[in-house]
């Protein structure tokens, strides 16, 4: 499944690795995720949400690897990243 190319080559992969919607006054924290797929959080929805202490690392995948963004975040209202560390081909925040 994680093959280091993202989304343009090896095998299919689903769209993002972890969706998060509609979280209100909520918190993520001392989180280490390696290797992901694809994009690696969708956040949608959210409302004052806190996402603190990540390590995010993506180094492993090839110097192309193609949408292996950390967070992509849309129609969300006060997300709050503190203390995060990320490694990946493509955007850290789309």
């Amino acid at each position: 499944y994680w093959d280091g190319e993202g989304s343009n080559g090896g095998t299919a992969k689903s769209d993002h690795f972890i969706k998060i919607s509609d979280m209100v006054s909520s918190c993520f924290s001392d989180i280490k995720i390696q290797n992901w797929p694809t994009h690696l959080f969708e956040i949608t929805g959210a409302t004052d949400m806190t996402m603190s202490q990540l390590i995010l690392d993506n180094s492993a995948g090839a110097s192309l690897g193609h949408n292996t963004d950390a967070f992509d975040v849309s129609t969300t209202d006060g997300l709050y990243v503190v203390g995060a560390t990320v490694y990946n081909q493509d955007d850290c925040l789309a």
